[in-house]
């Protein structure tokens, strides 16, 4: 009698956990764009960085990354389907696109396409809660930041704790709009790094580079359901001055119902004389290294530093390329 007690329960512990997690994984679907559930997709075990799309601009072709998330639209996802076979919108992208993968074997990269030519993934949910995102005819395969953090999406071994993510559903009714007030005359030409916008959520932070080229007029960033969040200026380069709403940022708080406006105020700092040469790693993610400074016969000061193409030092990757750089 205590043994069948004890297996009615073990069956009953079961079905529970099953209605559980098909609930859980049911939200996440929808039949189409238009009715979807806004989801951010983060990494498992890199927290902070998320996927995007690069370019929504122009979504054809457009290469799906990750990056520190800063929680706009490009990071922003539908799964239009249902857990055994599924097609991945972007926000930003529109309807008329979703997610294909470059074939269904290790390495295969991610990008934006027509919607009807897009790849079916499945879903597989972890016991930690985290996922799996599989194309359908190859569950031994998940996303996967291919060759570290912030790099484009690959396919690579589900097995590999890289290839486990976060599905959180996004609130799009409460906005945080962000405007940069930025006054930019009067500095170094080469300090073009400004500083940092770190952005809290739920005890997980991204921070943001600004910098000259960066677009600085307004953005709108969408959090989590019942997030807790905080902003602060983070790092701030020398040169540069940084403040939020006047102070130093917005301590933790839930957004209000009808969202939130700050404003960011950068201004050139006039008494810091601080001068940047080189800012490594560069743009392209290519390392400064081996810095040099001297000063010549004329009174002109020169400084070299070793350009790295590979990563890595002579004879390495591609070649080995270094370039020499002056200022």
């Amino acid at each position: 009698m205590n043994i069948r007690k004890a297996m009615t329960f073990m069956l009953l512990v079961i079905a529970a956990t099953t209605t559980r997690t098909s609930a859980q994984e049911s939200r996440l679907f929808s039949a189409s764009f238009a009715k979807g559930t806004p989801v951010q997709i983060s990494n498992n075990r890199d927290k902070g960085y998320a996927i995007k799309v690069k370019e929504c601009g122009k979504p054809q072709d457009a290469p799906v990354s990750s990056s520190m998330a800063s929680y706009t639209t490009d990071e922003v996802w539908y799964l239009v389907g249902n857990a055994d076979g599924f097609k991945l919108y972007n926000h930003a992208a529109g309807s008329k696109y979703a997610l294909r993968l470059e074939g269904s074997s290790s390495g295969a990269p991610a990008t934006m396409t027509a919607a009807k030519n897009a790849t079916t993934l499945a879903l597989t949910m972890q016991n930690d809660g985290s996922y799996i995102i599989s194309p359908k005819d190859a569950p031994e395969l998940s996303f996967n930041m291919f060759g570290g953090a912030g790099r484009d999406i690959k396919l690579y071994s589900s097995k590999d704790d890289g290839g486990r993510w976060k599905i959180t559903p996004i609130d799009m009714s409460r906005p945080l709009r962000i405007k940069y007030d930025a006054q930019l005359e009067g500095g170094f030409d080469t300090n073009t790094r400004i500083g940092e916008v770190a952005i809290t959520i739920n005890g997980i932070t991204s921070n943001t580079m600004l910098s000259k080229s960066s677009t600085l007029g307004q953005s709108e960033c969408y959090l989590p359901e019942g997030a807790k969040f905080s902003i602060t200026t983070g790092l701030v380069c020398h040169g540069w001055k940084m403040s939020i709403d006047g102070g130093e940022g917005i301590k933790e708080q839930i957004l209000p119902d009808k969202g939130m406006d700050i404003t960011v105020s950068i201004d050139v700092d006039k008494e810091n004389r601080y001068q940047y040469l080189f800012y490594s790693p560069s743009s392209e993610g290519h390392p400064y290294r081996i810095p040099a400074i001297a000063t010549a016969s004329n009174g002109d000061i020169i400084a070299v530093a070793d350009y790295r193409h590979s990563r890595a030092d002579i004879g390495m990757a591609n070649n080995g390329r270094i370039d020499l750089r002056a200022r």
